[in-house]
């Protein structure tokens, strides 16, 4: 954990420093201290890159289970970990894993997707990362296709970070 946490604020390539991140894993270690051992062995085996989507999905529901349970339980929810948190945290891992095959789950994406009304709410990790890998992969799929070359999410990433919607026309009113 100490490691990894100095890591990336050396190296903040993926943003992992914060409330989804190093947070999340310290609040989930913190409130596991007793079941060390076991959430080091569930840890190890989410974490490892998934062998397609369906188990990508089986090991966000698994972790998503567990945070929630613990979320669920506890008195201050700020010292929880964060049940949003679970399709970024272990996404980023993947990714590291696998950077052509696993997107990571970014809320400031899902924000720009839905200012271009080509999302949904989902009702739980799970299901949103899903929907966000299907639109995501949906959208790389575009690009390249017009491009004529193959992108990365990483690229994709960086386009977003750019993206600013239109401003909506103010409608005056009569006085």
């Amino acid at each position: 954990k100490t490691a990894l946490d100095s890591y990336n604020k050396h190296n903040n390539l993926w943003g992992f420093t914060a409330k989804l991140g190093q947070m999340y894993f310290n609040q989930i270690i913190k409130s596991n201290e007793s079941h060390l051992e076991k959430l080091s062995t569930m840890l190890k085996e989410l974490i490892t890159e998934p062998k397609n989507i369906r188990d990508a999905l089986s090991k966000i529901e698994v972790l998503e289970k567990h945070t929630l349970a613990i979320y669920t339980k506890s008195r201050d929810k700020h010292n929880a970990p964060y049940p949003g948190a679970v399709g970024f945290f272990l996404s980023y891992f993947w990714q590291i894993y696998n950077p052509q095959k696993w997107p990571i789950l970014y809320g400031t994406l899902i924000n720009s997707f839905r200012e271009l009304g080509i999302w949904e709410d989902q009702n739980s990790q799970r299901d949103t990362y899903e929907h966000y890998y299907s639109v995501y992969n949906d959208i790389k799929k575009t690009v390249e296709d017009a491009s004529g070359r193959k992108v990365s999410y990483w690229e994709l990433e960086h386009a977003f970070w750019n993206y600013k919607p239109k401003p909506q026309p103010t409608v005056l009113q009569n006085t």
